[in-house]
This record gives C-alpha cells, structure tokens and sequence, in this order.
C-alpha cells in the first residue's frame, strides 16, 4: 500500500443518504495493525499515535474558564455547543486545553458505557473512546476523524476496504 498510517486519504463510500461520494479521514490502521482507543486516546500497535496530533474533544468547564479562554483570544463564541446554568460544553483543541490545565475536563464515554452503533458494526461493548483492541484483517484500513467526538469513521461504518482509497490530501 503507499498509503502511511497518518495520512488523510480520500477514499470511496457509499451510502443511503448521499449514495457515492468521496470522504477524506486520517489513516491510522493498515493489515495486521492493532489498534486501541483507551479513554479517548488512540494507540496504534501500543504507541500512543495521538499525542502529536491537533485532535478535537468535548470539554465541560467552569463558565469562568470558558470566559479566560475567550479572553485570552484561544476560542471563539463559535467553539461552545452547549451552556446550562453552571456548565459550558465546548469543542476544543487538546493543545489549548493542556496549556490552560484543563486536560481533566474532557467529556469521556465511560469504559462500560456501549454505542449501539459501533455494537451493531463490531459486535462488541465499545463506544468512541474506548474502543478495541481491533487487529486489522488483510485488506482492510481504519480511518477516523480529528474531530474524535463528531466523526463518522471506522468507528461507526467500520473497516473500509484498501481499495476503496484513491488518493492522499497533500498539503502546499
């Protein structure tokens, strides 16, 4: 394959809603690879591929530390999804949460928590963040998303087949 795990490659799809199209996800599975996403940190072969990533995760802070990071220009008004009372959910950059001390605040799926969908595509007790370990068959790749908690990847539509990739997004 020339494909590397780490490119974003585009590859066919198809299904009900849009019938054929191309989607684009980072490669990160190729044959005989092992993958785990142990709460929400994606290990490949027992390395630990996330760590030099600009990955997405959902965050629950403090309205204060939501109003520090829109103070100090990291965010915008944009990246918040939700707000209650005493809670803001915000899409966030790991890197600006773990320069702010606020890596505890990640909203996590719960080791025994299952998706119904990744159950229904695997057969297995997994969510989003944990997931695995998943040893991948010849032929076979796993793609998933940056934005790791809105991302319809492997995940969720499952392997995708080698063949199916058509190209790498390159980047000037």
């Amino acid at each position: 394959m020339r494909f590397k795990n780490g490119d974003f490659v585009c590859y066919e799809y198809e299904d009900e809603m849009l019938g054929n199209h191309i989607r684009v996800h980072r490669l990160l599975g190729k044959s005989d690879d092992v993958l785990e996403i142990k709460n929400g940190t994606l290990y490949l072969n027992d390395v630990n591929i996330d760590e030099n990533l600009e990955l997405k995760h959902f965050y629950i802070l403090e309205p204060n530390e939501y109003q520090n990071l829109l103070a100090k220009k990291l965010i915008e008004k944009k990246d918040m999804a939700l707000q209650t009372a005493n809670k803001v959910h915000v899409l966030l950059i790991d890197k600006i949460v773990e320069l702010n001390g606020l890596s505890s605040k990640i909203k996590l799926e719960p080791k025994d928590k299952t998706d119904k969908f990744i159950a229904e595509v695997y057969n297995e007790n997994w969510n989003k963040d944990n997931f695995g370990p998943l040893k991948v068959p010849e032929g076979k790749c796993f793609v998933i998303g940056d934005n790791r908690y809105n991302s319809e990847d492997s995940r969720y539509i499952g392997l995708i087949n080698e063949s199916d990739i058509v190209g790498t997004v390159m980047k000037k």
